[in-house]
């Protein structure tokens, strides 16, 4: 939701002065922060007296518990105005905070991150989030190799955030473009011709939209080629919706349908706990945190990288002892179609808002020395 809602004087049967078309920009009539969008204590939460007390409170969290920390506070604000000669626009504005922060124990043989983050500053807890680093940097002391291979995989909503952003990158992969799909080597690719639309992509629970008044993930709906609006990429397993820019939807008589920015996994069914999927684990490993994960196969979404920052082994339905980090290769999707359990979506990132996972068959393909 906006903070703006444009008007427009004189449309016929619109006692609000909306537009049929969505918006316009005339005569703009403030209703107001929308639940979610908390500009105002965002703005007064960045000022650098405040911003720097967290941090040196953070600081002190460290250096008492004699680990080495670092986090980063991040304020971001948006002001969105768009207008054009057919009527079409709008003006928002929004905003956005997080703290990310790493620990390592000082014998350097364990390390912890933690996250958070929301549209309303006050929401942020600093210190809770250098206290989840640190704790996970205390159990993931001096670690034990284990075989690579196939595993069951318990995987935090911030590690899969990882791993579902490579969905939505516009800027390497064009993954959810209808006009690259259609150019093939992507993953909603058709091999013999046009795209995957129709196709079961994952489970059959699962579901994966972007909406823009999402409680856990409010953004603006103002886009420069059309309102954005609560839009399914994969209903029940199924692709069902690409990204279709003005000239391929004016091509294909079809609505425009912006690229997703953020996005949001939900899946059908029971929920289970943490402590639930763990004592269902007879043998399996707990991701916290991938680095970086990288592009390995377009067609597939193969990817890359290596787990970080609290990696443990799980027994017979008890965490029993840290892990040394692994490289591993997986698509998300593969992982989509594997799943065992999961819990309630929460935020993971910026960007996306996801479930904790459980599932199996997790390729890791060899040890690594990172930390």
């Amino acid at each position: 939701m906006p903070r703006w809602w444009p008007r427009r004087r004189g449309w016929p049967n619109s006692g609000s002065g909306r537009c049929p078309r969505g918006c316009c920009f005339s005569d703009p009539t403030p209703l107001g922060d929308p639940r979610g969008l908390f500009f105002g204590a965002t703005v007064q939460a960045a000022q650098p007296k405040a911003q720097a007390g967290l941090m040196l409170d953070a600081a002190r969290q460290g250096a008492q518990a004699g680990m080495m920390l670092s986090a980063g506070l991040k304020h971001a604000f948006e002001a969105k105005l768009i207008m054009s000669s057919n009527g079409y626009g709008g003006y928002t504005r929004s905003s956005y905070c997080e703290v990310n922060a790493s620990a390592r124990t000082g014998s350097g043989r364990g390390s912890g991150w933690a996250w958070a983050g929301t549209e309303d500053a006050r929401r942020v807890d600093v210190a809770a989030a250098a206290g989840r680093a640190m704790d996970l940097a205390a159990r993931g002391e001096s670690p034990v190799a284990v075989e690579p291979g196939r595993y069951t995989v318990i995987i935090e909503p911030e590690a899969l955030a990882q791993l579902l952003f490579m969905i939505l990158r516009a800027d390497t992969t064009s993954v959810m473009s209808a006009r690259a799909a259609e150019r093939g080597g992507v993953v909603f690719s058709n091999p013999e011709g046009g795209t995957r639309i129709g196709e079961r992509m994952a489970d059959p629970r699962v579901q994966f939209l972007y909406d823009p008044a999402d409680p856990l993930m409010p953004f603006s709906p103002l886009n420069p080629m059309a309102m954005m609006r609560r839009t399914e990429w994969l209903r029940d397993g199924v692709l069902v919706n690409l990204m279709f820019d003005s000239h391929y939807a004016d091509q294909h008589k079809l609505p425009v349908i912006p690229q997703p920015m953020k996005a949001r996994l939900e899946i059908k069914g029971p929920t289970q706990t943490l402590e639930e999927m763990i004592a269902g684990t007879r043998r399996g490993i707990w991701i916290h945190r991938f680095s970086d994960p990288v592009l390995i196969d377009s067609p597939s979404l193969l990817l890359g990288g290596v787990t970080r920052d609290g990696t443990f082994l799980i027994e017979k339905g008890k965490v029993t002892r840290p892990v040394k980090n692994m490289r591993f290769s997986e698509s998300p999707f593969y992982i989509l179609s594997r799943l065992d359990a999961f819990g309630v979506p929460q935020r993971a990132s910026e960007r996306i808002t996801c479930p904790r996972i459980r599932a199996h068959d997790f390729e890791f393909t060899a040890l690594s020395d990172a930390i």
